[in-house]
């Protein structure tokens, strides 16, 4: 690799959606993620999803496979927005990417999401969304904010009677869409996995250094 190009890293914590967005080119277009609108998305089947494309953009609808979730969602949010989907248009990517991952057993996972959670809530997240909502936010734009705001939204609405079952639903909620992330970037063959039985950091330090000493 050139000595003279500058390296830095473009980020360390994506989304699937932004993910290929830097590393396929696909940000060819002024729509913005709608995170509520996906996580309604991703409960529908497959044909539900195709079939709502198909209302929206049928041209898009005849092109994309729709088994492709993934490309479903976006054309829908795009369109959603009143922009254009394009089917034969993908910006060619601007940078060389290292990408890595690293994730763990599935009973580890779902601890360190409600540690993560529970240390959210002993920190005040309650109080912080009902400052929000004094301050005039709407319930709409805390929806929209993700999960955990959403959540808690609800749990100020009165939806859920104890805190406690606001932690439980929450944490099933996010190791639900934790799984749907992992899944989706499971599929991507250039994502070089890292072992996390092991010395991870070490091994994502050896693939860096043998990605920017390429020729």
């Amino acid at each position: 690799m050139d000595s003279s190009v500058k390296l830095r890293p473009a980020a360390d914590c994506l989304s699937s959606l932004a993910a290929q967005g830097y590393t396929c080119g696909r940000w060819s277009t002024r729509a913005q993620p709608d995170l509520a609108l996906r996580d309604r998305l991703e409960h529908l089947t497959d044909d539900e999803l195709h079939q709502r494309l198909t209302e929206l953009a049928p041209d898009a609808a005849k092109t994309i496979d729709p088994r492709n979730r993934r490309r479903i969602i976006r054309a829908v949010e795009i369109r959603e927005q009143g922009f254009v989907f394009k089917t034969s248009h993908v910006n060619a990517p601007q940078y060389m990417f290292c990408q890595l991952g690293l994730t763990w057993p599935r009973d580890v996972l779902r601890e360190r999401i409600r540690y993560r959670l529970r240390t959210r809530l002993d920190e005040g997240m309650i109080g912080e969304v009902r400052n929000l909502l004094d301050e005039g936010v709407s319930f709409s734009r805390l929806d929209a904010l993700g999960l955990e705001y959403r959540f808690v939204a609800r749990f100020l609405r009165g939806e859920y009677a104890t805190e406690e079952e606001l932690f439980d639903e929450l944490s099933r909620a996010i190791y639900r869409f934790a799984m749907r992330q992992l899944a989706w970037f499971r599929r991507d063959k250039s994502i070089i996995w890292l072992d996390h039985a092991k010395d991870y950091q070490e091994q994502a330090f050896a693939l860096i250094e043998t990605f920017i000493s390429r020729p």
